[in-house]
């Protein structure tokens, strides 16, 4: 009687855990709980490990008073940067791409290239080309292979971001900690449980944490190479001659601007009036043809109204 009395109780604590635990998976953000000294060393342990082979941070040493042998958290920082390039050699500039992806040990996750279409590989035309590349990069190598990719050509602009993932991944170590705890209370609950019903609901209660941890697991798993790999949308373009860097004009500069920008608005319109009647000219002849008839019998019609009136005279 007293062993079931004590295993119920076992039951009921597991469950209050249970709650607990629920609990901490609906609310992000909040502080990580507080850990047995004979647990933390070696989680602390684990940690070191697993951001040595995935993370890339630098130790900040501030003047808050705190020496070189202190632990200082590292943050994990997610670098993102979008960039357009103009260049006039398109081939040779996805070729150089590709190689500084293999220099700096990164690799192309998605591109696409836009602009030689059927109709102009095909009829031996000329299409300008686009191609859009999503880039990994090492972020050790984040801000060397932007100044790299500058050299492709003449970059039209170049956006960065960095998110701040610290406090997440805090919060998934958090919850996968409290979940293993709890793994662990429920195997040794399992070698002590006799009744079947309690073994069968440990067993359910147990694949739910496994399913949680992997997800957990997974998770973090997807911060670490977010953070490992920094994210680059490239936009190459290619174009007949490169955009000139903006300068200053002076006003002699403005004047000749000006005229020079009326000048080839004066020849585009008659350019555009020329291939109006050009493409316009089938359709003058069908009309014209179409209203001869109609005008040659209004003007026989005329001509007898006329001489009826010089006769009655």
């Amino acid at each position: 009687m007293k062993k079931r009395v004590l295993f119920c109780l076992s039951i009921l604590l597991l469950a209050l855990l249970t709650a607990c635990g629920g609990g901490a998976r609906d609310e992000v953000g909040m502080a990580e709980p507080a850990m047995a000294p004979e647990m933390a060393a070696p989680i602390l342990a684990e940690e070191a490990e697993f951001d040595d082979a995935w993370t890339y941070g630098t130790e900040v040493i501030g003047e808050t008073g705190v020496g070189l042998g202190a632990s200082v958290p590292i943050e994990r920082l997610i670098y993102r940067a979008h960039t357009e390039v103009q260049t006039t050699e398109f081939d040779q500039a996805v070729d150089q791409v590709h190689g500084l992806l293999a220099r700096h040990q990164g690799f192309v996750e998605q591109v696409n290239i836009t602009g030689r279409d059927y109709h102009a590989r095909h009829h031996d035309l000329f299409a300008w080309r686009t191609a859009q590349f999503t880039l990994r990069v090492p972020t050790a190598s984040h801000d060397v292979m932007l100044r790299e990719l500058d050299d492709l050509g003449a970059t039209i602009y170049l956006f960065m971001e960095v998110e701040n993932v610290s406090a997440q991944y805090a919060d998934i170590t958090s919850r996968l900690n409290a979940l293993r705890v709890q793994e662990e209370r429920i195997m040794a609950l399992l070698e002590v449980a006799d009744n079947m019903v309690d073994i069968l609901e440990l067993e359910r209660r147990l694949s739910e944490l496994i399913l949680d941890i992997e997800r957990l697991t997974s998770n973090r798993l997807h911060l670490d190479q977010q953070v490992a790999f920094s994210t680059v949308y490239l936009r190459l373009v290619e174009v007949h001659e490169l955009t000139p860097p903006p300068v200053d004009p002076s006003f002699g500069q403005q004047i000749g601007n000006v005229f020079a920008l009326q000048l080839r608005g004066m020849v585009q319109f008659f350019r555009d009036v020329v291939l109006t009647v050009i493409m316009l000219f089938p359709w003058l002849v069908l009309v014209a043809v179409a209203t001869l008839p109609l005008v040659l019998l209004w003007r026989r019609s005329w001509r007898r109204k006329k001489r009826k009136l010089e006769e009655g005279e």
